[in-house]
């Protein structure tokens, strides 16, 4: 759901943070091309949020810099905001990438590890015991 486009307001409450649009922009968002369009009456008010806890950063770079980017995914970093440190990801933009459905899965992996299962991680022990095998 979007909470806001460009506008963000982000407070600290109890070691959280919180995201919010300002008033005027709360519901529209830019799209290149075709304008300034609101949310809600496009998708529903399902679609949008007043607020919403900030968990994942996501950092969109430019496919040049695809070798400066973590292929593995166990080199986590994090980025500061108000004194809190929140996940950082770095995603490669190209044409013809999927960029959103990056997001959605580095999102749905960020859920995985707050329950404990990590899949970079089951995969390099997955590496690691196949390595001890040939030994």
């Amino acid at each position: 759901a979007l909470v806001a486009d460009d506008t963000v307001k982000i407070c600290q409450i109890g070691g959280e943070l919180s995201t919010s649009a300002k008033n005027f922009a709360r519901g529209y968002l830019e799209m290149r091309g075709i304008g300034i369009i609101n949310v809600a009456n496009l998708y529903g008010l399902s679609a949008i949020r007043p607020e919403k806890r900030l968990d994942l950063v996501v950092a969109l770079k430019p496919d040049t810099d695809l070798n400066k980017v973590d292929r593995t995914g166990i080199r986590r970093k994090k980025f500061q905001v108000l004194d809190v440190e929140v996940p950082l990801i770095e995603v490669p933009v190209a044409a013809g990438r999927e960029t959103a459905r990056l997001i959605g899965v580095a999102a749905l992996d960020l859920q995985l590890r707050r329950i404990g299962y990590d899949m970079a991680d089951e995969f390099n022990k997955r590496i690691l015991e196949q390595m001890n095998e040939g030994l």
